[in-house]
């Protein structure tokens, strides 16, 4: 919209993650407070996204300006910041509790290749948007037409909503030895339900006797509790984790500031149109999402297994492996982050925007996979769940707003012409030198995780 600032529509994408960090330890509390817990909690984060869509696709028609495109108005701005933190608030279940699910349930040999196709699928998602947004802007250009995709949106997002909180249960079940199984179905069973497993019997005494001691349910809503801040206790104690959180901060700092800004800048400093940057933004994102994701998680799949003629991989081998390609991928990548700020075509620009994604998205998945391996099985959830919080903190929603910032004390206030390309360049040249410190930060977590990994082997003989 042609009145909003730089600074305002930095704000507007930072919305989203503000609401999405707010609510990931939330999840993660939530999330301990049963087995069935993380399902439900996903479902009805999905039915929080679709309510925030919802109230985007109803907001108050501005007026379209000599553009012919909506003008910015005041009016609508708190709305549209709720409705934005919303969507992220409905996302935080699915992101923070999903991985750790997919790498309990996923075949052991192909770990990494499952949470790659998760989060390929996320980045993909990602990149459609610019190119569905550039396509409707196209067809339909005023805004009574286009926020009816936010409504279709929540409407296609819907059925997923609800099967995740019904099947809840059964996914769980099928998921759990027979011993397992008969301890949580028999968990919430009346007090004569037969249990005939002697392990199971004892451990459902056990679990019954607390709830009675306690005064009832509320017992384990206070033990998930005193568990959620144990685990925070280990967490900031761990220096692999920390480590690995402050280079994933770096990263997505970088990341988020390129997505968000990515087609405003090639709109502004390279004079391409809204349409056709959106294709041809969103095509790059696709193209290096998939390739990169796909590569690197089968990367970290060979890596991660046995070596040396051994028949089992070596302790903390998958840690080891995911952190030496994020040490690789970092510096791979940034010599092309830097070319693409000084790029002065199109073409170029896109071909060195592909290269410098294809090691970042290659990366992804062994950021992951080493915060899950850096922390005891107990805690991958709390430890997902301040991730998440800490790399959109300190990250994507600072960046966002700084890239705007920048470009806004440099443009004076001017919206068009040399003045305003040279200041979109200067702050996407400003976002892509930050990522040295994505690089030194993942040295340090390789060190770290090497000593870790090296410590266990000499423990174990």
């Amino acid at each position: 919209s042609h009145n909003a600032t730089d600074a305002q529509l930095g704000t507007l994408g930072s919305s989203f993650t503000a609401g999405y960090m707010v609510a990931s330890p939330l999840v993660a509390l939530l999330g301990q407070q049963s087995t069935f817990a993380p399902i439900y909690c996903i479902g009805v984060g999905l039915l929080v996204w679709c309510l925030g869509n919802v109230i985007f696709s109803q907001l108050t028609e501005p007026p379209i300006g000599p553009d012919g495109y909506p003008e910015f108005e005041e009016a609508i701005w708190a709305p549209m910041l709720m409705a934005r933190a919303a969507t992220g608030v409905g996302e935080a279940g699915f992101v923070c509790l999903g991985p750790p699910i997919i790498d309990d349930t996923a075949p052991k040999a192909s770990k990494a290749l499952y949470l790659g196709i998760y989060f390929m699928f996320i980045f993909v998602g990602q990149a459609m948007g610019y190119v569905v947004g550039g396509l409707a802007q196209k067809i339909w250009p005023e805004w009574p037409d286009l926020k009816y995709l936010f409504f279709l949106e929540a409407i296609a997002m819907l059925p997923l909503a609800i099967l995740s909180i019904v099947a809840a249960k059964k996914f769980c079940l099928e998921h759990l030895s027979e011993d397992e199984e008969a301890l949580v179905t028999a968990s919430y069973a009346p007090e004569h339900t037969a249990v005939t497993s002697p392990n199971v019997e004892i451990e459902l005494e056990s679990t019954r006797s607390m709830r009675r001691h306690d005064g009832g349910p509320s017992s384990a809503s206070a033990a998930s509790q005193n568990s959620f801040w144990k685990d925070l206790a280990s967490l900031a104690v761990n220096p692999v984790f920390a480590a690995l959180i402050f280079g994933y901060i770096a990263y997505q700092f970088v990341m988020g500031g390129v997505a968000y800004w990515g087609p405003y800048y090639v709109q502004k400093a390279l004079g391409m149109s809204k349409s056709l940057s959106g294709y041809a933004f969103g095509g790059v994102t696709v193209i290096s999402g998939v390739v990169g994701t796909f590569g690197g998680s089968k990367l970290l799949d060979v890596m991660s297994g046995p070596q040396d003629g051994s028949e089992t991989p070596r302790p903390n081998q998958r840690l080891l492996a995911g952190a030496k390609i994020l040490v690789i991928g970092s510096f791979l990548a940034w010599p092309f982050l830097i070319i693409t700020a000084l790029a002065k075509s199109e073409g170029f620009f896109f071909f060195c925007l592909l290269m410098g994604q294809l090691p970042l998205f290659a990366m992804y998945t062994s950021i992951c996979a080493a915060i899950l391996d850096a922390v005891p099985e107990s805690t991958r959830g709390t430890a997902m769940a301040i991730s998440a919080l800490a790399i959109h903190l300190l990250g994507d929603i600072p960046s966002q707003s700084l890239v705007g910032v920048i470009a806004d004390s440099i443009s004076e206030g001017e919206q068009e012409g040399p003045k305003k390309a040279h200041a979109m360049q200067v702050a996407m040249l400003c976002l892509a030198g930050f990522h040295i410190f994505t690089v030194l930060l993942f040295c340090v977590s390789f060190c770290l995780a090497k000593r870790k990994a090296n410590a266990t082997v000499e423990l174990a003989h």
